[in-house]
């Protein structure tokens, strides 16, 4: 097929033998080629084209203009051709394939378009993947189907997965709601496509690690889309900070508040609400980009919760290295001033607001403007246009070969957060057997959600750690249930009822790869790490004789007595002196086992003394009684200032676990997997020995 009369015809032409390209010059006009089957054929109409410049590889061509009206789309040379690959013009619309009285430069008019290293898919249609839209269309050019005809999109689909399995498009923007971004996510790194993916990154550290973990392994780009980062506003910002403009920074103050509280996907936990994970993560980023990636020695969060339990509005501090610190003050119920200032030893930088898109700086009281380009269509948020800048950093470090981009590296998004978990970290739930139990309970301890069902908290996506503290019967099905939804388990001691089913939850917790711990409170309070520096360092030479009592006046608590809520002083209390011991002889299995005791009625325990034989005739003995101060004539109570003495002190398990999640671990090395079962082996022994059975003993496996 010819094209009109009255005007040339040419090709733009790639060299299968090289990776240069050749193309026409400045205004050339050339036919389009469509590839139909397994033929190239050539379009009717024409174009003229600027001067284009050379690019560098023939690969780095492969892209779609989505956001132009027609998309020029430039094939690399592994997809069928013919001797010479030529490109192919993508019309929107027929009427645009015919000529025209005069000749139009349909083409973006800046060459740097051609330069677009990638094509685009859009996973997600809400108001971010507009601006997105928009934005691209700076670069030099309801439903799913009306969003793609409103910004020129030649495709559309119905599902992730069809964007995922279509083998045309090289780069997927996620713009999906935060709760989705794991998922879909991952399915997109999955089909071996790299990923800009809209912040924050994920919900939490374990899904962020997922999301990296996926990317390494399919060897695909993949970058949390902080456009901060990009603008180029923060690029001098980097440069001054780097020149010691302002000598060594001291301080860093930043502020971002916006009324949100009538926006739904702000508000409500299910869509992945609050203030930190929608807003707060700007000036987070802000501070780590300053300390260049640092991770602060210290971090205070305090906020005030929404009915719906997720965060109005959060004060951060952090303490760096140097005693350089950070302020963050975020809110989605008012507005700030949102601005960032960065105080040096020589001078101060100010970020004039909008301080996540900025376009004015100040240093030292001179005042910079950096404008942005003019949006085609409305935005939905403020300065969208900037989109631009972080496509283009994508661009070049796809065009680089980079898996990551220097500007966002992975380990930054991964320690941002980390620290917005640690922010968020508080008890944000409890469950009980019964609603009003639980509710009841939140009240008294101002937890936002309370549900009548472990169940129920097992589907929250919002918790990752459970403190399963049920009667010790409960601890295997409950435990159970927590760790295959993929929660991170704190288990009351003792762990379970006997050696059998602490081995199922240590089985269950690698099974699905989530942390589990024994709370065994006492090796991680500071007297016991202290003992543990005097051993390591032979203050009191070898070890021959340890030593462990404990009784306390428990006769009249029925949990402590009755079999059926798994009573006895062994696993009540007499676990203490036997973790105790095993701590001193450092998890070393004793040689010998010999168990005496007096039994109740309910065939529980009243009290036992056990003596264990270790190697190189090491001794240890202990003994537990819950009716150690009972008489014929009363109870002798000590004062107990909670439910339990010194329980404030639980705070050491509960900051046990929180380093250890940070450091990706998946028990706790001073109270690990092996300890427990070590615990529950010697006690199922001793209660053999003594006649102490429970009907968990004869069950079979959950």
């Amino acid at each position: 097929m010819k094209p009109p009369p009255g005007f040339l015809h040419a090709n733009v032409l790639t060299r299968l033998n090289s990776s240069a390209v050749s193309v026409p010059g400045a205004n050339s006009i050339f036919t389009c080629h469509s590839l139909v089957g397994e033929s190239w054929v050539p379009v009717p109409g024409f174009f003229s084209a600027p001067a284009l410049p050379r690019t560098s590889t023939a690969d780095h061509l492969s892209l779609c203009y989505f956001s132009c009206p027609i998309s020029w789309h430039c094939h690399s040379a592994t997809r069928p051709n013919p001797s010479l690959h030529t490109s192919n013009i993508q019309m929107d619309q027929a009427s645009q394939l015919r000529p025209k009285a005069q000749a139009q430069p349909l083409l973006p008019a800046n060459p740097h378009l051609f330069n677009m290293a990638t094509r685009w898919g859009l996973c997600g249609v809400g108001k971010i993947s507009h601006d997105f839209s928009v934005a691209m269309k700076t670069l030099p050019p309801g439903d799913h189907q009306e969003f793609a005809k409103k910004h020129s999109i030649p495709k559309a689909y119905g599902s992730y997965e069809e964007l995922a399995s279509d083998p045309e498009i090289d780069m997927v923007y996620l713009g999906v709601l935060h709760t989705e971004h794991w998922r879909v996510g991952l399915l997109v790194l999955q089909a071996g496509k790299n990923m800009l993916c809209e912040k924050p990154f994920a919900m939490n550290s374990r899904q962020v690690g997922d999301l990296i973990a996926a990317s390494r392994k399919f060897n695909v780009f993949l970058m949390e889309a902080i456009w901060s980062r990009c603008f180029p506003l923060h690029r001098e910002v980097r440069r001054l900070l780097a020149e010691d403009a302002i000598g060594e920074v001291k301080l860093v103050k930043a502020y971002f508040g916006s009324p949100q509280l009538h926006i739904p996907r702000s508000v409500e936990k299910e869509l992945g609400g609050g203030a930190l994970l929608d807003i707060g993560v700007y000036t987070l980023q802000f501070v780590l980009m300053v300390f260049n990636g640092e991770r602060p020695e210290s971090i205070y969060a305090t906020g005030v919760l929404l009915n719906s339990g997720v965060d109005e509005s959060m004060v951060v501090v952090m303490k760096f290295s140097r005693n350089r610190l950070a302020f963050c003050f975020f809110s989605i119920a008012v507005s700030l001033p949102n601005d960032a200032t960065i105080s040096g030893t020589k001078g101060t930088i100010r970020v004039l607001g909008p301080m996540h898109c900025p376009t004015t700086l100040e240093v030292n009281g001179k005042t910079t403007q950096y404008p942005l380009p003019e949006p085609s269509l409305p935005l939905n948020f403020t300065n969208s246009t900037g989109l631009r800048y972080e496509a283009e950093e994508v661009r070049q470090c796809l065009l680089k070969g980079l898996k990551e981009s220097p500007r966002m590296p992975l380990s930054e998004s991964a320690l941002l957060t980390e620290i917005m978990d640690e922010c968020r970290k508080q008890i944000v739930a409890v469950a009980a057997r019964k609603l009003q139990d639980a509710q009841e309970f939140a009240k008294k301890h101002s937890i936002p959600q309370a549900y009548g069902s472990y169940e129920e908290l097992a589907r929250d996506p919002e918790i990752e750690v459970v403190y399963v503290g049920t009667i010790h019967p409960y601890h295997l099905p409950v435990g159970m249930l927590f760790m295959k939804a993929q929660k991170n388990v704190l288990c009351e001691k003792p762990m379970a009822m006997n050696l059998r089913e602490v081995q199922e939850l240590v089985a269950s917790a690698k099974m699905n790869k989530v942390f589990l711990m024994e709370a065994v409170w006492t090796r991680f309070f500071p007297a016991s790490l202290e003992i543990e520096r005097l051993l390591s360092q032979g203050e009191v030479g070898e070890v021959k004789m340890v030593r462990a009592d404990f009784g306390a006046p428990l006769m009249h608590v029925p949990r402590a007595v009755e079999k059926k809520l798994g009573g006895g002083a062994l696993l009540d209390i007499g676990i203490y002196c036997l973790q105790f011991i095993c701590m001193v002889y450092n998890g070393e299995k004793p040689e010998c086992i010999q168990a005496t005791g007096v039994c109740l009625d309910t065939g529980m325990d009243e009290g036992m003394v056990v003596t264990l034989k270790f190697s190189r005739n090491r001794m240890a003995v202990f003994t537990c009684s819950i009716a150690v101060i009972v008489g014929t004539k009363g109870t002798i109570r000590p004062y107990l200032p909670l439910n339990f003495i010194n329980s404030t002190g639980m705070r050491y398990e509960a900051e046990e676990v929180r380093q250890c999640l940070l450091k990706g671990l998946k028990e706790s090395p001073r109270m690990s997997q092996a300890d427990s079962l070590l615990l529950a082996e010697v006690m199922d022994e001793a209660r053999r020995q003594v006649g102490v059975v429970y009907s968990h003993d004869q069950q079979t496996s959950v």
